[in-house]
This record gives structure tokens, C-alpha cells and sequence, in this order.
């Protein structure tokens, strides 16, 4: 019986083994010349699996293209082999190819690769092993794995370059008996160093210091210390330590500066990297700027039935003819032009920029091909993950209505309102096909807890102990309106308040805010007593972020207990009084948060 064979110099891109295997299929079947032309094509009849003992069946079966009762296809032997060798299970792959019931029988023979029994972590002295072993990638299934070894190893060594050991060393030691490994990540962390010099070499147009601040990598002074402790709190991480990776993404920093500043064939070498003193480094970078380039013309190219006009359109756009070219300002263009058609429907636009280079004159010409596609509308639209929040809050903030003109970038903004309102930790828009040039609108939230209870003491010489409490509801029942409730207590001062707010009346964009408050105070000489309460309404003009508001107040105060010794014009408010005003407002909020906003 002749039979085919795929094995591993199948992953190698063996073709003497499939010819091997198509001619003995062929052979089985009646001949290699005739087989085709004489007989119907081969189906896979039955897959058998052989060797494995921790990997199930069904999971090898789940990563092969050949399939029982599917035509047999060499191709896909192929395929399966390299599946298999992918998944990090297998030491050896290979496959038989026989005859059975009129049709082929392929048998899988794998040979797994051995178990991981431990992993050790030695020679480390300044991060704790549970530390290490923490960030660790684990072996699936226990199977030992060649690409998890080095992944881990990068890991390791890149937590030491975080901390400033600059030549850390990993070795791997692997011990294996009765199919089962010990593996032995040893350590050996080398000196401690920090950055004392970043200099560049052949910049011109640029100084040190400009191209060192496109960098994380930062020299080791006293301010880049405070900065770098500051930004990592504020997500902006930088460093003093020499970290390889993190220097090649500096460099490429400094090249994407320069070419946005119109230095297309700017160079910037490998860097020399020394070692001086007590575990000082030197960064010396090599530049070659290259020419500048200039934009000579830039040029639109549209559709007859465009939405828009040629001229309208080049007054959006960051490039000039005339003015120096940078390639972040051509993206920019691409992603406004983008927004431009996307907020009036057209959502699958494309806009394609085509950029021809004059090394000879140092002019750049750069062309926006514009396809806008179909224009589409607003389908369904579907809120999901609000538990506590009813739908109208989360449909409100979108600004779209189902039938309305798709617009993305009002999407964009409705993604950051309801981000705003603080009662999500996550917010995702997405667009989905609908029916015929209809868009439907998925919105997702994570809702986080929007209540709050706070409370402090403290003691001053004048009201001696004190203590305060505030209770607020930002979301109440999930209807998005807010309540607080506070109070504020020590030997002299009695203070209450109590407030609401609903930013949609009968659910139209008009706002309404009451707030009432109570304070008695004993002073030296006298005692006051005021209560207070407002009333306000508001109203959105122009945009979402602006409001004009309009406000009642009435207030009485009344003061007593007035000492002999008081001042004269105490004496002369001793008693009641009550005050009322109007109160004309115009504010407008832009941040993206209010609890930690960024922008």
C-alpha cells in the first residue's frame, strides 16, 4: 500500500512531498495520468488523530481546514500542518493519506511537546520574585512553548530597563526528565545607570533641546525629575533610564517631527549609546535634515454631484500652497475632510491624498482624491449595558433621531457627552449595516456607581470642633437628574442645604435647579439666622455647551440676641428681614469631564 506523507518539510514549502502525496492518491484511485479525467474528486471520508495526550481531540479537529466530507485538497494539508505547528502544542506534525470507504482517510500524528513541572526565577535582588513571576505569560495547558520563553524574557528584562538596569541579562536554563521540564529564568541585573546627556549631531533647523522634547527618554536633572513623577499621574510616562525599545520609538518621534516640519528625506542614525562614570549615560544621535520642502499647489478631485464645493472645501485644509509641507498637517486634512462628509452621511468616504515629490525643486504636490460613497441615514438605534439609567438619558445626549442623516461627528460628540455625565466608566457608539442605506446606532455603557457620601471634621479657635456631611445622588432613580444634601456643624454654625437639579424638564432641553438652605450662627455679640431658596431655569443656545438661565431668589435673615456691647449697625438690622433678586446667567462648559477632565 503506498501512502502519502506531510510532515514538518511540509511548513518549509516542500513540493516533492505533495507531489509524493498526489501521486499515491492518484495511484490508489487508478492511475496518475487518467486519475482526474477517469474519477469524481476525492472526499476527505474520515480524520483520525494520533499521539495527543493533553491536547483533546476536539481542539485539534477546531484548527484544521480539511474537513470529513469536504473534498481532499493538498492545499490544505498544508494549511493544517502549519495550523497545528502555530498553536505552540506540537513538536512534530505529520499526516497520512490512505484509501477508505471510495475516498481518503487522513491520520494526524502529533507529538507533544513536553510539560512545564516549574518556573523559577533566580538572581534577582531588587524586584521580588512575585513581582516577576506576576507579569509571567502562562504556558497553555502546561505545554512547554519556545515563543512564550522569549516573550517572557523580553518581559523581564524589560521591567529591569524600567527601573535603570540598562544590561540586564535573562538566561534560560531547561531541565528535562520523564517529559516534564524545570524552567529557570536566571537573572543577572547588572548595574543601575540613568541618562546624563542626550546630544544630536547635524540639526540645523532644530536645537537639542526642541528634538529632546519630542522624546520620553529624558535627561536626569532635577526638573525632568518632577515632570516625569507628575506625568505619570496624569498619563503622560517618561523616564531618565535608558530603555532600548523606548529610545527606537523616540528616534522615530524625532523623524515623524521632522518630516511634519517638511524634511521628507530626514535621517536619523542608530544611536551611540556610552557609558561614563558611575552609571551615567550618553546619547549621541546623528542627524543628516536633508532639504525642506515646500507645498507648490494643492489640488481637490470630485465628483460631479459633490456635496460640496471645491472652494469651501481648501478653506478646511491645513496645507497651503506656498507653505512649508508637514505630513501631520496632510493627515489632519484627511481626517477633517473625513468628518466633513461623514457629518452629512456619506460615512463611508474616502479621501486618498496623493503627494508627488520634486527632489530637483523641493516642492511637494499633493492631490485629495474624494470618493463619497453612498450617503446613509440613522436606522435603529439600541442602547445596551444601562441597568440603573432608562434609555431617554443615553437617546437625548445623541443629538440623532432614527430617520435623521447619519452624522458622525455628532456621534463623536454624543460619545463624549455621555461620557461627561459621570455616570459611565466606559461609553462605545458604534455603526452597524442596517437596511438599505440605513445605519443602525449601537450604544454600550458600563455603568459606574453615581452616588457619593462625604464627611470631615476638623477644629479652628474661632467655632473650635467642627464636622461636615454631604449626600449627593448624581443620577437619581436613573433618570439623570441630581439631589445633595449637606450640613455643616460645630459650636457656633448650624448649616443646611438641599439641592435639585434636572437638566430635562418633561424631557425637553430646558433645566430646572432648586436649591434651599438654612444657617444659624452665633457670633460674639449677636445671633443670625437665615434661610434661603432658589429657583432656576436654563435653556441650551447656540451649541450643546452653552446656556442661558434666568433665577429667583429669596432670602430671610433674621437677627437676634443682639449684645449691648454690639456694633451700632448690628443694632440697626436687629429683627427680620427679607431680600429677593433676580438672576440673569450665561455659562458654557466645554470639558470633556467633570470629575478629572482632559481637554
Amino acid at each position: 500500500m503506498e501512502e502519502g506523507r506531510v510532515g514538518r518539510e511540509a511548513v518549509k514549502g516542500s513540493i516533492v512531498v505533495f507531489f509524493l502525496l498526489v501521486f499515491s492518491v492518484c495511484l490508489l484511485f487508478g492511475g496518475f495520468v487518467d486519475a482526474r479525467a477517469q474519477s469524481p474528486q476525492l472526499l476527505v471520508k474520515a480524520i483520525e488523530i494520533q499521539g495527543n495526550k493533553r491536547v483533546d481531540k476536539e481542539t485539534i479537529l477546531f484548527k484544521l481546514k480539511s474537513k470529513e466530507g469536504e473534498p481532499f485538497s493538498v492545499s490544505k494539508v498544508r494549511e493544517d500542518v502549519k495550523s497545528l505547528y502555530e498553536t505552540g502544542y506540537f513538536e512534530d506534525v505529520e499526516v497520512d493519506a490512505e484509501p477508505f470507504e471510495g475516498g481518503v482517510k487522513l491520520v494526524y500524528k502529533v507529538e507533544e511537546r513536553p510539560l512545564v513541572a516549574r518556573v523559577l526565577v533566580k538572581g534577582n535582588k531588587k524586584i521580588k520574585t512575585k513581582d516577576i513571576t506576576k507579569e509571567l505569560k502562562k504556558f497553555p495547558l502546561s505545554i512547554y512553548n519556545e515563543n512564550i520563553v522569549k516573550e517572557n524574557v523580553r518581559k523581564i528584562m524589560q521591567m529591569y530597563q524600567a527601573k535603570g538596569y540598562y544590561d540586564v541579562r535573562v538566561d534560560v536554563e531547561r531541565k528535562e526528565r520523564r517529559g516534564r521540564i524545570v524552567l529557570t529564568y536566571r537573572i543577572r541585573e547588572g548595574r543601575k545607570a540613568h541618562v546624563a546627556k542626550i546630544e544630536f549631531v547635524g540639526n540645523k533647523h532644530f536645537s537639542d533641546r526642541t528634538l529632546r522634547g519630542q522624546m520620553l527618554t529624558k535627561e536626569k536633572n532635577l526638573w525632568n525629575m518632577v515632570t516625569t513623577f507628575v506625568g505619570h499621574f496624569l498619563g503622560k510616562p517618561s523616564t531618565y533610564y535608558y530603555i532600548p525599545d523606548l529610545l527606537k520609538l523616540d528616534l522615530m518621534k524625532v523623524r515623524e517631527f521632522y518630516r511634519d516640519h517638511g524634511f521628507l528625506r530626514v535621517a536619523v542614525g542608530d544611536p551611540q549609546v556610552s557609558v561614563k562614570g558611575s552609571g551615567k549615560i550618553y546619547i549621541k544621535v546623528p542627524i543628516e535634515e536633508g532639504p525642506r520642502y515646500k507645498v507648490a499647489n494643492v489640488n481637490l478631485q470630485l465628483w460631479t454631484d459633490d456635496p460640496f464645493k471645491s472652494e469651501d472645501i481648501k478653506k478646511l485644509l491645513g496645507l497651503k500652497s506656498g507653505e512649508w509641507y508637514g505630513a501631520a498637517t496632510m493627515r489632519q486634512d484627511v481626517n477633517n475632510l473625513t468628518e466633513l462628509y461623514g457629518s452629512k452621511g456619506y460615512v463611508n468616504a474616502d479621501v486618498r491624498p496623493l503627494v508627488e515629490i520634486d527632489d530637483k525643486d523641493h516642492t511637494v504636490r499633493v492631490t485629495y482624491r474624494i470618493e463619497k460613497g453612498a450617503k446613509y441615514y440613522v436606522g435603529k438605534i439600541e442602547v445596551q449595558g444601562n441597568v440603573k439609567t432608562r434609555d431617554k438619558v443615553i437617546r437625548r445626549e445623541l443629538g440623532l433621531a432614527e430617520g435623521d442623516v447619519m452624522n458622525t461627528l455628532a456621534l463623536k460628540a454624543a460619545k463624549e457627552r455621555l461620557s461627561r455625565l459621570g455616570y459611565f466608566s466606559q461609553v462605545d457608539i458604534e455603526t452597524k449595516p442596517g437596511e438599505d442605506h440605513f445605519e443602525d446606532i449601537l450604544v454600550n455603557v458600563e455603568e459606574q456607581p453615581t452616588g457619593s457620601l462625604m464627611f470631615g471634621g476638623g477644629y479652628s479657635t474661632q467655632e473650635a470642633f467642627g464636622a461636615m456631611v454631604q449626600l449627593q445622588e448624581k443620577n437619581l432613580f436613573g433618570r439623570g437628574q441630581s439631589v445633595s444634601l449637606s450640613g455643616n456643624f460645630s459650636g457656633k454654625r448650624a448649616e443646611y442645604d438641599l439641592s435639585f437639579f434636572d437638566p430635562y424638564i418633561l424631557d425637553r432641553p430646558l433645566s430646572l435647579g432648586v436649591r434651599t438652605h438654612h444657617l444659624t450662627y452665633e457670633f460674639d455679640t449677636f445671633d443670625e439666622e437665615s434661610l434661603g431658596f432658589t429657583i432656576t431655569l436654563g435653556k441650551r443656545i447656540w451649541n450643546w455647551y452653552t446656556t442661558a438661565s434666568i433665577g429667583y431668589e429669596l432670602q430671610s435673615v433674621d437677627i437676634s440676641g443682639v449684645d449691648d456691647d454690639a456694633p451700632e449697625f448690628i443694632h440697626d438690622q436687629r429683627g427680620r428681614s427679607v431680600s429677593s433678586a433676580i438672576i440673569l446667567g450665561l455659562s458654557q462648559d466645554t470639558r470633556n469631564s467633570t470629575v478629572l477632565p482632559t481637554k
